[in-house]
């Protein structure tokens, strides 16, 4: 259950990521480096997430 939540954690995390990376790419230049330090940690996480599900915390096959 807690590996389920933290891996919920970092996807919810990476939306949010997601949206101000946006944000900050529609800033142009003034906004690069916080776009580049937004992308790195978006990487950071899905690297996180994909950790996460290939050591079978979250399964689509798990039997409650």
């Amino acid at each position: 259950m807690q590996e389920t939540c933290d891996l919920l954690r970092h996807i919810i995390r990476m939306m949010y990521l997601s949206k101000r990376l946006h944000s900050q790419l529609q800033g142009g230049a003034r906004e690069i480096t916080k776009a580049a330090q937004s992308l790195n940690e978006l990487g950071t996480n899905y690297c996180l997430c994909m950790c996460l599900a290939e050591n079978g915390c979250f399964s689509l096959n798990a039997k409650f």
